[in-house]
């Protein structure tokens, strides 16, 4: 029985080992993020980057978070 979504983690994945390869390992996240967007994109992938939500706590704003 095939997953869900067989196809797009399996493109996702293949776009990260390609990101890997080309720029190997020691850069902070950002830049794998970056690179990674541009794989997926090469690959005819249209996905919504990371968009910025309030973090609240007992009804105060602690903070802000990118979710995909």
């Amino acid at each position: 029985m095939p997953l869900e979504h067989e196809g797009l983690t399996g493109d996702i994945i293949a776009a990260g080992i390609e990101v890997h390869k080309k720029l190997g390992s020691g850069f902070i996240e950002s830049i794998y993020e970056k690179a990674l967007w541009n794989e997926l994109r090469k690959r005819g992938s249209t996905m919504v980057e990371l968009v910025d939500i309030e973090v609240c706590y007992d009804g105060f704003k602690v903070g802000e978070w990118q979710i995909p």
